[in-house]
């Protein structure tokens, strides 16, 4: 069965592709909806694109303070400059050109939950300030006299190594054990796999060309989406979904509307290196997962997303009846 979110009255469609039936997602699933119902600060790692905002969005609607403001700060976007006066607000005449006061994120998620996305980008001056409206729930707007209140509960999310960062002194080690209170890390799709033509399904129907709503993918693209390891995880999957709709002229994706972008520093499937067919390649790739999982059909059509009698058909055809039996 498919693990969905929450409800759809409780959350807006794009949290919808947080789809999965893998051991890794349910695992993580299990994990994070523990960890909603506790208080504590929570630090989620996890690569680029793998839906660390997502895990963020769910874990504040399944906890006691999904009443409140969920208010999130991009920290690898926001200006240095006006970190301080985004944060915690300010008063008139703070800086050269402010005219009114202004109220700050700390402010606006009061009660609630405030969401620190790719924190190792948070300055090092910030850090300290926002430790100390942390363990005191105190903080002054820039320019301002007063203490003001606040009591949110911190998510953050990051893909770099904080501790490393901590190490050489580029992250502060104070800072990270309070918003470390519960750590937990966000599977990549390729440690994943069977949940991607359930995920592709999904990005299918939430994309807005009216034409995705009527695309199917037939198996031997499935075949093809699921070999491929994508370093750019769920936010590379849409890409490619994407390119793919707007190849297929009739809604009908196939095999040769797939294709994958080459990320610098990241190498090609070895059957793309080596200037294989598309035939090829999805005969690798069953063969591959035939030896992993010891011939057992079953599992290997599940993992590809197709039926046991495709997978059959595929068999006779690429002449792998008896491959990974016995092994």
């Amino acid at each position: 069965e498919v693990i969905r979110l929450a409800k759809a009255a409780e959350l807006d469609c794009e949290e919808q592709k947080l789809i999965g039936k893998s051991p890794a997602f349910r695992e993580c699933i299990e994990l994070i909806t523990t960890a909603a119902k506790s208080d504590a600060n929570i630090l989620l790692t996890g690569e680029s694109g793998v839906g660390k905002s997502l895990a963020a969005k769910y874990i504040h609607h399944r906890s006691d303070r999904s009443g409140r403001p969920l208010v999130t700060i991009d920290c690898s976007a926001t200006n240095e400059g006006t970190f301080e006066s985004e944060l915690f607000g300010h008063e008139r005449g703070a800086f050269a050109g402010c005219v009114g006061r202004r109220h700050g994120l700390l402010d606006e998620a009061d009660g609630g939950t405030l969401f620190l996305d790719e924190v190792g980008d948070l300055p090092l001056a910030i850090q300290g300030r926002l430790l100390n409206a942390i363990d005191t729930g105190k903080y002054r707007r820039v320019g301002g006299r007063d203490f003001l209140s606040s009591n949110v509960r911190i998510i953050a999310s990051t893909h770099e190594d904080l501790p490393a960062m901590v190490a050489n002194n580029s992250f502060r080690s104070d800072f990270y054990y309070r918003i470390a209170g519960i750590k937990h890390r966000i599977p990549a799709l390729r440690e994943r796999r069977e949940d991607i033509p359930a995920l592709a399904d999904a990005l299918l129907v939430r994309m807005r060309d009216p034409k995705a709503y009527r695309c199917h993918i037939d198996d031997d693209a499935k075949t093809l989406l699921t070999g491929h390891n994508y370093p750019g995880n769920i936010r590379e999957l849409k890409n490619t979904l994407q390119r793919a709709v707007t190849l297929s002229t009739d809604g009908h994706i196939k095999a040769e509307h797939i294709g994958f972008d080459e990320t610098p520093g990241t190498a090609k499937p070895a059957a793309a290196k080596q200037g294989l067919s598309i035939k090829q390649m999805e005969a690798d790739r069953i063969a591959e997962l035939l030896i992993l999982h010891q011939g057992h059909r079953r599992t290997v059509a599940d993992e590809l997303g197709i039926s046991e009698r495709t997978l059959y058909r595929k068999l006779e055809k690429y002449d792998l009846v008896n491959t990974g039996k016995g092994s």
